[in-house]
């Protein structure tokens, strides 16, 4: 039976997958199981035994590539889509979870900038220091009843002027209950999703939006999903746990196959419903300082998971009076940036190095 070894369809290839060659070209090794006796070409060029299976190097030079397998004995082929991102490897950004606190704490005290709160004061210094891009997931409403909607757009234009390092999107309508959108359909998420949108598009304008957000607790049904793409994000991070965890933090992709594969690749794209899936790096407030440079350079030794480090926190842990506050939350991550500094990494948005050039 003629079957692609490694690659499947959707996987999406980077520098760290073969060899570039010339301006944003790649050569990569595709692998394809058959009886040794078969006569295998891919994309017309005969594949070579290599005492496991059949072998070709391949040249990817746009986007997008068909790669056609086929056994010329029998007749028989397969065929799979792949994803060429040139500019995807040796890049990281920080992302923010389960924002809303700093939204209320700047609209109770009428700061005149939004760096006066000092959650934003400490982005703005790791992107000043080290040219760190900074992505916040935010929610509609907190469980204090303050709502999105009363933040003023007085701050419009300082927003704007943060558009080469700073990003708002959607992350759910609110913190609680957990899990929320588990079994939700089309219309409530389409709903709660262009809610959000619609203010952060009133108080601090498209310049700060993009097509990239991640879903609170990475749930979502096939159909939640195609409203989160429909309603402005096509490409869509999450945690993509372990395939034995009894809670995936999968979106829909929750079978072990899928789950493990995601592991192992870090990005992959849905053909049959144009989303893109991320798979976050670390999620740092789940780790001592000490811990973090020891768990990204496991992760930086796997030439696929440590293609692009996404270093995630949560808001909250940020702010004294949650039950969990950790005090050394700024210094985890300034560690967890100057990891990806001295190991070469370069601060990017996911909507550059992660979609179709």
């Amino acid at each position: 039976m003629l079957k692609f070894a490694y690659f499947q369809d959707g996987d999406m290839l980077t520098s760290r997958d073969g060899t570039v060659v010339g301006d944003r070209k790649l050569v990569a090794e595709i692998t394809v199981n058959a009886e040794k006796c078969a006569d295998i070409y891919i994309n017309d060029t005969k594949a070579v035994w290599n005492g496991t299976n059949f072998a070709a190097s391949i040249l990817f030079d746009k986007y997008e590539t068909t790669v056609v397998a086929e056994n010329r004995a029998t007749g028989e082929s397969e065929e799979i889509v792949l994803y060429w991102l040139p500019d995807f490897a040796g890049k990281y950004r920080v992302s923010l979870d389960d924002n809303i606190w700093f939204l209320r704490e700047i609209y109770e005290n009428d700061y005149d900038s939004i760096f006066d709160s000092e959650y934003m004061a400490f982005w703005k210094e790791l992107h000043d220091e080290f040219g760190t891009k900074v992505h916040i997931n935010i929610y509609y409403v907190d469980e204090a009843d303050f709502c999105i909607t009363q933040f003023p757009d007085k701050y419009k234009a300082e927003w704007a002027s943060c558009k080469d390092w700073l990003r708002l999107s959607f992350h759910a309508k609110q913190d609680q209950p957990g899990r929320p959108y588990l079994n939700a359909g089309y219309d409530e998420m389409y709903k709660d999703v262009t809610d959000v949108r619609r203010e952060i598009q009133r108080f601090a304008g498209s310049e700060v939006m993009g097509p990239v957000t991640t879903l609170h607790f990475g749930d979502a049904t096939r159909e939640g999903a195609r409203a989160l793409r429909d309603a402005g994000y096509p490409v869509l991070l999450a945690d993509f746990n372990g395939p034995f965890a009894n809670l995936p933090v999968a979106y829909y992709l929750t079978s072990h196959a899928e789950r493990q594969h995601m592991i192992d690749r870090f990005v992959w794209r849905d053909r049959s419903e144009d989303i893109t899936f991320v798979r976050c790096a670390i999620i740092a407030n789940c780790y001592e300082e000490e811990e973090i440079p020891v768990f990204l350079d496991a992760v930086a030794r796997d030439p696929h998971r440590g293609a692009f480090i996404d270093i995630l926190i949560h808001e909250q842990y940020f702010f004294p009076h949650f039950a969990y506050f950790q005090a050394n939350y700024k210094d985890k991550m300034r560690t967890a940036v100057k990891w990806a500094i001295e190991n070469g990494y370069e601060s990017a948005f996911l909507e550059d190095i992660a979609t179709e050039w």
